[in-house]
């Protein structure tokens, strides 16, 4: 089930990843622990009018309809947050926080459409269906609105660890949470459903735990190190977590990529690429507003932890994401 991950494949492409690939990781039940191995935390509302959002409308449009997909259009419009989080094996549950109490029926329907059945009635009504299948009829109906590319080669892993079928299941949860799981018993020990709290400005969250979730989850580190960022030194094996996150706060932002290395030779390392890669560009610049982002960013090590930011106005990041592209290939 490995494949090769490019990092030039636009922001739409990787949501649609995330969707599709959500039930596929599976490894031993014996692994779990209290401490899920990876989570994602969205302020979706916040993330619609963001401005690095909204400077990548294309791309906004396309992830905002691979929701309506799920949900239904006014109800995907109506999701403020998104959490989830999950273990290396088949233990993941998703949460959407939002007014959907006027939209029941529409959420209903979409959930039929892909091929979900109801299998409790009380309280709210459990649905389930073979994961297969409902990844197959979503990846049909992208394809379809054009969402994905028509040639994409699909590959689906149906067996779960006890050699069954793997299934989803969902459930509304009084009137503002819905919640997705690829596990009946930890979808029901939600019935609280809690989100986390995020920084006030924050817009995403994701912590990963890259020796359990990202190696078993079918993402070759060690070969988009090598082909996209000259990594040749450095292994996903000597990094134990990965974390990033990004803010706005008017017309301020702040992105902030975290590593934990099992040593500190390993970050130093991590710590010299990056500042060489950043060197480079701004050989390769001569745009004043792009050379000012790259002049400001900021190393903080302590060990084995390395904590890199880049803050400075949505302007600038702006014209640092446009530039992007061109600087992945150079």
């Amino acid at each position: 089930m490995s494949r090769n991950v490019s990092v030039l494949k636009q922001a739409s492409k990787w949501a649609t990843a995330a969707v599709l690939s959500w039930s596929m990781i599976s490894v031993s039940a014996e692994q779990k622990s209290n401490t899920p191995d990876w989570y994602l935390n969205f302020d979706v509302a916040g993330l619609r009018s963001s401005e690095i959002m909204q400077h990548k409308a294309d791309d906004q449009k396309k992830a905002e309809q691979l929701i309506d997909l799920l949900l239904g259009e006014a109800s995907a419009k109506s999701v403020q947050r998104a959490y989830a989080f999950g273990y290396v094996e088949e233990h993941k549950v998703l949460i959407l926080q939002g007014a959907f109490k006027s939209h029941a029926n529409e959420i209903k329907q979409r959930w039929e459409a892909l091929g979900f059945a109801q299998v409790e009635a009380a309280p709210a009504g459990i649905y389930k269906v073979e994961a297969k299948k409902a990844i197959e009829r979503f990846a049909s109906m992208a394809k379809a609105k054009g969402l994905v590319d028509g040639d994409s080669d699909i590959q689906i892993d149906d067996k779960s660890s006890s050699e069954g079928p793997k299934f989803i299941y969902s459930t509304m949860l009084g009137e503002q949470h819905l919640v997705f799981s690829d596990d009946l018993t930890l979808l029901q020990m939600q019935q609280a459903a809690t989100l986390p709290k995020m920084d006030g400005s924050s817009i995403f969250e994701v912590v990963v735990d890259v020796k359990k979730a990202l190696v078993h989850g079918g993402v070759n580190i060690d070969d988009l190190n090598q082909a996209n960022y000259q990594f040749e030194s450095i292994s996903a094996q000597q990094l134990s977590q990965v974390s990033v996150s990004y803010q706005e706060e008017g017309e301020y932002s702040k992105l902030q990529l975290g590593l934990k290395a099992d040593t500190e030779e390993v970050a130093n390392n991590i710590r010299s690429i990056a500042q060489g890669i950043i060197a480079l560009k701004r050989l390769g610049t001569r745009d004043p507003v792009v050379l000012d982002v790259l002049n400001n960013i900021r190393f903080d090590q302590s060990g084995g932890d390395l904590l890199v930011t880049l803050a400075g106005p949505i302007a600038s990041l702006k014209r640092l994401t446009d530039d992007a592209p061109k600087a992945m290939t150079e």
